[in-house]
């Protein structure tokens, strides 16, 4: 004998439960499935900010312990009473070179030393060859060659050659 249902609507009734049911479970988990990734990429995202500024001050604590070793090495050089004075004369170049005039070469040998490079204008050249006498380690600071150069920058650069002899232990 066969089965017969008399009531039909009540299993459409259940199955369409059921399938609301199953709609809203899916939507359920696809919500927090979107909600655990985001949060997964926003962790991702503050742990890479923070690594990077973490490398950023590992490299600048890095500097500045090479800046202080280097202060330290040269703070001993400073009070190095052994030092030679032409090192010593390298040390100062830069403090005692002002701006338009630029060193190509340093030469020294034995008690002579040669400087080479470019200037601007015959009056800066004057005025450093006349700070390095007064406040270098050298005297007899002579001017060997000045050559105006046009042929090699668009504005005109005097080539020079000083030479230096006997220096001082000062």
């Amino acid at each position: 004998m066969e089965r017969v249902n008399l009531l039909p609507w009540r299993q459409q009734r259940q199955q369409r439960y059921q399938r609301t049911h199953q709609r809203w479970w899916l939507a359920i988990t696809l919500g927090l499935l979107m909600i655990v990734l985001t949060l997964s990429q926003r962790l991702k995202h503050l742990v890479y900010q923070q690594h990077q500024q973490w490398q950023t001050a590992q490299q600048y604590y890095q500097q500045q312990q090479s800046l202080a070793t280097i202060q330290r090495k040269y703070a001993v050089n400073q009070t190095d009473p052994y030092e030679h004075p032409a090192v010593r004369l390298l040390r100062r170049l830069p403090e005692l070179t002002p701006s338009g005039i630029y060193l190509q070469q340093f030469t020294w040998r034995s008690s002579r030393i040669t400087l080479q490079g470019n200037a601007l204008s015959y009056a800066l050249l004057v005025q450093w060859i006349d700070r390095l006498k007064q406040q270098a380690s050298v005297s007899k600071i002579q001017l060997l060659q000045a050559n105006l150069d046009h042929e090699q920058t668009p504005t005109a650069l005097i080539q020079f050659q000083l030479q230096g002899y006997e220096l001082k232990e000062s």
